[in-house]
């Protein structure tokens, strides 16, 4: 019963990833580099977006790669209760 909690937590944290990154790169957010702004060489909105990009990546990896319990993992924890 767990592991499908899990699996329902872990599908909702990526839609939740998924929602933060529409929102990341979308219109109103990329609205603020109307101007030509650049740090060092860069255009600020190059480096906006591939921070944004690196963090929804990296994010993304995370959830995915996190294991979830198997049964005799989840058999052993609750006989130590």
């Amino acid at each position: 019963m767990k592991s499908s909690i899990s699996s329902n937590s872990r599908n909702a944290r990526l839609a939740a990833v998924f929602l933060l990154a529409a929102l990341l790169l979308n219109f109103p957010l990329l609205g603020i580099f109307k101007e030509a702004y650049f740090i060092g060489k860069f255009p600020a909105l190059l480096l906006y977006i591939f921070v944004v990009w690196a963090v929804i990546i990296l994010l993304t990896a995370r959830l995915v790669e996190r294991k979830m319990p198997s049964k005799n993992q989840k058999n052993n924890q609750e006989e130590e209760f």
